[in-house]
């Protein structure tokens, strides 16, 4: 039975929102604070006043984006299916055959696995998949950020949601295989980083040298 069925995840929030909710009076004193460059003179018998400095200013990697929603999805519409085939395509394109182990559409929808897509708004940013191998354990796959959507945050807020997704309902492990070359070091670092560690093939891999193979303990 696929796991997580119908669920959705809602990663970060809007930052015109909390623009909006600021009154004009209060932005116009913020605006003459940041002119008051030497503190006011204490008057007789009063503490004097703290110095706020000027406001802090949000540099643009520190914007937020809008909501990215991570859903369920069936697998049934054109847009994810052009992602997959660009997927398919790319590890083709960087992988020998005898090593290319990504599921295609009819593998991705068997009973065993649950896919998730990403969207950025109405932006179809990425997706990924949860396999699950038996009672206890589970394979993570499909894992894909699109070229427009990088350094975005989609894989690790992604990933996230597949391990907690995995750890409730009742695994124990998580593995994944991934390649071995250059063009994979950017997934090999992001699985590190989230506590992932090689160990030797699992369920049917054999041994490859194309193929690097990782387990996170839940």
């Amino acid at each position: 039975m696929a796991i997580g069925a119908g669920s959705t995840a809602l990663i970060g929030f809007g930052l015109d929102s909390v623009i909006e909710a600021i009154p004009a009076a209060a932005v116009g004193r913020l605006a003459v604070r940041r002119r008051r460059r030497r503190p006011l003179r204490p008057r007789a018998g009063r503490d004097p006043p703290r110095s706020t400095g000027p406001p802090c200013r949000r540099s643009p990697a520190q914007t937020y984006h809008r909501a990215m929603r991570i859903v369920v999805d069936e697998l049934s519409g054109p847009e994810i299916k052009a992602f997959l085939e660009e997927h398919l395509d790319e590890m083709r394109a960087v992988s020998p055959p005898e090593s290319k182990h990504a599921l295609d559409l009819d593998g991705l929808r068997r009973p065993e696995v649950t896919f998730w897509s990403v969207y950025d708004g109405d932006e179809l940013v990425g997706c990924g998949a949860l396999k699950r191998l038996d009672d206890t354990s589970g394979e993570l796959k499909s894992m894909r950020t699109a070229r427009t959507a990088k350094r975005r945050g989609v894989a690790s807020a992604l990933l996230r949601h597949v391990l907690a997704e995995a750890g409730r309902h009742g695994l124990t492990r998580l593995y994944l295989e991934t390649g071995a070359d250059d063009h994979f070091a950017p997934a090999r670092a992001l699985y590190t980083k989230h506590g992932f560690t090689r160990c030797t093939p699992f369920a049917d891999y054999p041994e490859d040298p194309n193929s690097v193979h990782m387990v996170k303990v839940l």
